[in-house]
């Protein structure tokens, strides 16, 4: 490659540069990925031997793009190989204080207190509904009761729960 045709594609490139990275950010998600996209369509674009045939823009445009649906493919697998798939003993375990231990078990105590103190319908609807998941309807049916009052139910002894978990913040 002749040094004016090295010129000719840095002066291409340079005044294409912002251009393409406003072009391949759309697609990488980053604008700090986008100008490493770019970096490398620049260096691919710079050595080669062949001439280019058409436009230089198109040419450099095409390179890009290629890259960024590349850089997307790869990061697409990455995030498909570091899933949920792995079994969660393989995952790292969060780290706990003694501390947060403490807290933890007084928020579980405050909630088991207020829930020994509902009625068995009240109990039993929010085991159904949180724990079982059960449908209204269905919680209705068991508990012989309408979907409306089943809803009360719920509604009222989460808030309750909810506004225990807050008093402590």
């Amino acid at each position: 490659m002749g040094s004016k045709d090295g010129e000719s594609r840095l002066a291409s490139y340079l005044s294409y540069r912002l251009a393409l990275v406003n072009y391949v950010t759309p697609i990488i998600g980053s604008r700090e990925d986008a100008e490493d996209i770019v970096q490398e369509a620049f260096l691919r674009f710079q050595p080669s031997k062949t001439p280019i045939k058409g436009s230089s823009r198109a040419y450099l445009f095409k390179i890009a793009y290629n890259l960024a649906v590349d850089w997307t493919r790869r990061k697409k697998l990455e995030t498909r190989l570091h899933s949920d798939d792995l079994p969660h003993w393989t995952r790292p375990q969060d780290v706990t204080t003694p501390e947060k231990n403490l807290l933890l078990e007084d928020e579980l105590k405050r909630l088991s207190d207020y829930l020994d103190t509902c009625s068995q319908e009240t109990r039993t609807a929010l085991e159904m509904y949180r724990f079982g998941g059960f449908t209204m309807e269905q919680i209705a049916e068991q508990l012989g009761i309408s979907v409306s009052s089943v809803h009360r139910l719920l509604r009222k002894t989460m808030a309750a729960l909810a506004g225990l978990m807050d008093d402590d913040n």
